[in-house]
């Protein structure tokens, strides 16, 4: 018999196919590892969680209750499970722990914790509260609309935030960071090979650090922006919008500079790589500078259409009185 905090409300399970909904109590937690395959998370005003999943006729879903730690587990009767595609719809109040070594991870709505961890497969939340944990070996990080304190990594790929509230620690080692929209208090981003990119407003008692080893770092700041500035570079070059007044002749050593009065702690480090400090009137152009760098991904497959019915037979519309040429356009221009 099932403990109160989790009751099977339905379930059919068969080869290759697992449906099953649980219903589940306020305080509890889901945790779900999945050794490869995919596992997509939407939400609902349920106290439940539903999931569907295919998978291999030899691979079985587990279900097993710990505390108010609602566990779901893939598994193979001979070694490891097949892939497992898993459709879990879930409370968005329900903090979600989920795992795998080749598993892709999409969230959808989520409004508690999440944790997530994954070697090969990339990683999607859209939503997310209080504290967010997200990490990959190989595979891209992007969050939006996260609320809270942040933890992203990834080592081969990037990371890409997007109207976030709160505190970001970002690490890649051969991946970008892009940080757009944000408004933090508190920011490390930190990448060896890749480009660090930061768009959003400075607290005047926010701390933002923003390092690459190789990469470049550019920060979009206002035209009127109020921080401590730091730089430093080895072999890379520094340039800004603004007018600043160096201090020091080095360009190993690191220069401070003053921007408006003061207040926000604003750091800049990259060794080989060039450090820029832009207008947020400059925005624009840059964005279309960076998408047209970025390669740009496939649209989703969608399900074919169901065939129409015939359409009634209609008298043939009169012909058309032929329209007279038109002089071939002239040259036009490019729109930044």
């Amino acid at each position: 018999m099932l403990p109160l905090a989790v009751t099977l409300l339905t379930t059919l399970s068969g080869p290759g196919h697992t449906d099953s909904t649980l219903a589940i109590q306020p305080g509890s937690r889901l945790e779900v590892s999945n050794f490869s395959g995919q596992v997509s998370v939407s939400t609902w005003n349920r106290n439940a969680v539903h999931l569907e999943a295919d998978h291999g006729r030899r691979t079985h879903i587990e279900f097993t209750l710990d505390g108010h730690t609602l566990k779901i587990e893939s598994s193979g009767d001979r070694g490891v499970p097949s892939d497992v595609e898993m459709q879990i719809t879930a409370p968005a109040w329900l903090p979600l722990d989920i795992s795998g070594p080749m598993t892709g991870v999409e969230i959808d709505g989520s409004e508690g914790p999440i944790k997530v961890e994954t070697v090969r497969g990339d990683v999607s939340v859209r939503g997310g509260r209080d504290y967010v944990d997200l990490s990959s070996v190989q595979g891209e990080v992007e969050v939006a609309g996260a609320r809270g304190r942040l933890k992203l990594g990834s080592i081969n790929s990037g990371v890409t935030v997007t109207d976030v509230i709160g505190q970001i620690d970002a690490e890649t080692v051969n991946g970008d960071i892009m940080l757009d929209g944000v408004q933090l208090d508190a920011l490390t981003a930190s990448s060896v090979g890749g480009d660090v990119w930061f768009n959003g407003p400075m607290r005047a008692d926010g701390r933002y650090r923003l390092e690459s080893h190789s990469g470049n770092v550019q920060v979009v700041a206002a035209d009127a922006p109020n921080a401590r500035l730091t730089v430093s570079t080895f072999s890379g070059e520094f340039s800004s919008d603004f007018d600043l007044a160096m201090q020091g002749e080095n360009r190993r050593e690191k220069l401070q500079f003053t921007l408006g009065h003061g207040g926000a702690d604003l750091s800049l480090e990259s060794f080989s790589g060039n450090i820029q400090l832009l207008k947020s009137s400059q925005v624009a152009a840059l964005r279309a500078q960076l998408k047209a760098q970025m390669p740009e991904k496939p649209a989703p497959a969608r399900a074919p259409r169901p065939a129409r019915a015939p359409r009634p037979n209609r008298s043939p519309r009169p012909a058309l009185a032929p329209t007279p040429p038109v002089a071939p356009d002239s040259p036009g221009k490019s729109i930044d």
